[in-house]
């Protein structure tokens, strides 16, 4: 499993975090230990909604 890129010690467990009022298209694939901050806006995600293990937006 593959820890989040940015906080390695807090989410390597598989877990992931969606910031309040954070926008997720419709379309969208998240992996695991991924950070969502709050308010993300839809268009800050990747045009295929693919959002890899480990990331941070």
């Amino acid at each position: 499993m593959t820890p989040n890129q940015k906080s390695p010690e807090r989410l390597n467990t598989g877990l992931t975090l969606v910031g309040m009022q954070a926008r997720i298209p419709a379309n969208a694939e998240i992996g695991r230990n991924v950070a969502i901050m709050p308010r993300i806006a839809e268009t800050a995600f990747p045009k295929d909604g693919k959002l890899a293990s480990g990331a941070t937006i």
